[in-house]
């Protein structure tokens, strides 16, 4: 009875032990019916192929809107420098227009001088040259021409004594040379080796 009793137990643990690897079974069963089917290597390929022309296309489009950016910028810059070219050739206009006013009006003194790009300038036997680059003696040859002129028949033009020394010979000659046909009396000094002031008539 002992040995059929101990029987007994054995059977209904080996059965007991049956039912837990059976439902480990189903278990796994269960997981394994879980797992997703393996996907095709053409299917990886044709979604890698889709990304890389995806990420194509997303650079295509930052660089069109780069160079739409860059586009409205050079046009920002043309409208400026359309501008600027503008308001450079009006100034040059109105330059030119300065100019042609104040010439007139020093015409209306001589002849010798007019202006050019908001410069005093006369013709020389160089070309035209500005006057503030002339030597003192042409300078000097000019004012007292211009002078002889605006005092007329019977004037007296002063000329400070640095200003007749600066002459040369050639230029005191033309200068009273244009004293006498203008009709002016030239008053100036000079200095050289007499001990007594001499007035003298060139």
């Amino acid at each position: 009875l002992a040995v059929a009793k101990e029987r007994r137990q054995q059977v209904h643990r080996q059965l007991e032990h049956a039912r837990t690897i059976q439902s480990q079974i189903e278990q796994l069963e269960s997981v394994v019916g879980e797992v997703p089917e393996a996907v095709p290597p053409e299917t990886l390929e044709a979604a890698r192929q889709a990304v890389e022309e995806a990420r194509r296309r997303h650079e295509a489009a930052i660089g069109s809107e780069r160079a739409r950016q860059l586009a409205a910028q050079a046009k920002e810059h043309r409208e400026a420098a359309d501008d600027s070219r503008r308001v450079a050739e009006s100034l040059r206009n109105s330059a030119h227009a300065t100019d042609d006013v104040l010439s007139d009006l020093v015409g209306r003194v001589t002849s010798r001088l007019r202006v050019e790009e908001g410069r005093l300038v006369c013709d020389t036997d160089r070309g035209a040259e500005p006057f503030s680059e002339l030597s003192p003696g042409e300078r000097w040859r000019i004012a007292l021409e211009i002078a002889a002129e605006q005092v007329g028949e019977g004037g007296l033009v002063t000329v400070p004594q640095e200003a007749w020394e600066a002459l040369d010979p050639v230029n005191r000659a033309e200068v009273a040379e244009i004293a006498r046909s203008v009709g002016v009396v030239i008053l100036t000094a000079e200095a050289d080796a007499q001990e007594q002031i001499a007035a003298e008539v060139v």
